[in-house]
């Protein structure tokens, strides 16, 4: 009777007319109550609040997020339908079915989880059985400066979206762990990984500029500092590389964790805003830079299962 009342009502969703448009009015809101207070969300009025309600979530927990809130707007839809064939339509009944739904549609899911008791609680309430977590474990490294007679160049490059505006970070220490000098540059439109490679032969192009002779270049991307070791640099960009080569006397790729790169990754992401070609320059240590990395701090990293 409880779900009779609610047809009877006649307060469904006017979908296809602009946007923000209502999903649920009146007493609809008893059943979306019911979800949200299963996800500890607010009432959604409008499909953008349904998507933004899946922010800040383990990926898992977005698509079971989605799955439900749409599996609702298609149950209503089709019960409105069904009040004509049906004499006592039930709310209990249209609960179970959504429920067995998400659970037969989680074979399709691939997203991991976190492990929290919210996820897991949702897990267990709409028995999507065994799921994998994607970081398994914690573990600690440090921060190592460059040996005597190196410059270490820490690099990063940084795309606001993929192709979107693009830009790079370098910042250069010496064996004292002191910052010499730091560079940030626009490139344009481009993709990350053109921003990443682009960014290796920029900071070779600068060692050469300050007359250094054997450079460290530490990267987070460990696919692009693979090619560059084995000589496999991108065809735009391998003129400048060996002409650089050419006035530098050895030369170190090192992969560095993300959450030891910090400061190159903040200046790069900062870069991103610049126009194409523009350059900034600043000897020693900026004011705007007042966090880098410690070779006595301890840092920590998210492992996934194989330690990786």
């Amino acid at each position: 009777m409880e779900m009779q009342q609610l047809l009877n009502a006649n307060n469904f969703p006017d979908m296809g007319i602009g946007n923000g448009q209502l999903i649920c009015t009146g007493n609809l809101q008893e059943i979306w109550s019911w979800l949200c207070n299963i996800f500890e969300v607010g009432l959604p009025h409008s499909f953008d609040n349904i998507w933004n309600y899946s922010k800040n979530k383990s990926p898992l927990m977005k698509e079971v997020w989605i799955t439900v809130a749409c599996s609702v707007i298609k149950e209503l839809w089709f019960q409105k339908n069904k009040k004509y064939f049906e004499v006592n339509p039930n709310i209990q009944h249209f609960k179970q079915k959504i429920i067995k739904m998400v659970s037969e549609g989680g074979l399709r899911m691939k997203g991991t989880k976190w492990n929290q008791n919210y996820d897991l609680q949702i897990i267990d309430f709409f028995n999507l059985g065994f799921r994998q977590s994607k970081f398994q474990c914690i573990k600690s490294f440090y921060w190592i400066p460059p040996q005597i007679g190196f410059t270490l160049f820490c690099r990063d490059g940084a795309s606001v979206g993929n192709p979107r505006a693009a830009g790079f970070g370098i910042v250069v220490r010496n064996h004292l762990c002191q910052v010499v000098g730091v560079m940030d540059g626009g490139i344009g439109i481009a993709t990350n990984y053109i921003a990443e490679t682009y960014d290796v032969v920029c900071a070779a192009e600068l060692g050469v500029e300050w007359g250094e002779k054997h450079i460290i270049i530490s990267s987070d991307s460990k696919t692009v500092i693979s090619e560059f070791a084995r000589n496999k640099v991108p065809w735009f960009i391998r003129m400048i590389w060996l002409k650089a080569m050419k006035k530098i006397s050895s030369i170190q790729f090192n992969h560095s964790f993300r959450e030891g790169n910090f400061s190159a990754d903040t200046v790069g992401k900062k870069a991103a805003k610049l126009i194409a070609g523009e350059r900034k320059i600043f000897i020693g240590r900026p004011k705007f830079r007042t966090k880098i990395e410690m070779s006595r701090t301890v840092y920590y990293r998210f492992c996934l299962k194989d330690g990786l």
